[in-house]
């Protein structure tokens, strides 16, 4: 059985629509955190974000075990490492592209996800994050979204 993580990043790589330098086999997809390894692919990473995580105690299921309703928070987080000395609008909005590719496809497979995941969305559009001062530079927005997942009766 495959983490939550994991679901929500296989998703968006079988899911991808983006041609050019942005095409599946051009992107490198992961759970956690920027891989440096894979600095010269654009890359799109899925983890937990660490919020508290409110739940609903629903009535006790057949049997008598107490379901409940849970909805843990995950970051999508799209990365860009531009050209040494390059840094322009056609960066950003390759960034801002990924972005909205992984807003499509969530906002579209939201019911697709195999149970006791139930539903995941996106809670924003992304939070711009780049870091100018680190060598390479390094392009990133993380976007917000909400696992909804039901236990003890599925």
């Amino acid at each position: 059985m495959s983490s939550i993580s994991q679901q929500i990043q296989g998703t968006l790589e079988a899911e991808w629509g983006l041609a050019g330098t942005l095409a599946p086999t051009e992107m490198h997809f992961s759970v956690g955190w920027y891989d440096s390894e894979f600095q010269n692919n654009p890359q799109v990473s899925v983890r937990k974000a660490w919020t508290p995580e409110p739940r609903w105690f629903m009535p006790a299921a057949v049997g008598g075990v107490l379901g409940y309703l849970s909805f843990p928070r995950y970051f999508v987080d799209c990365w860009l490492v531009p050209d040494r000395d390059v840094l322009g609008e056609s960066e950003y909005e390759t960034v801002e592209d990924m972005m909205f590719e992984c807003f499509r496809i969530l906002n579209l497979k939201r019911l697709d996800f195999t149970a006791p995941l139930g539903l995941v969305i996106p809670l924003d559009h992304g939070e711009m994050m780049s870091e100018f001062n680190v060598q390479p530079r390094i392009l990133h927005i993380q976007m917000l979204v909400q696992a909804n997942i039901r236990s003890g009766t599925c």
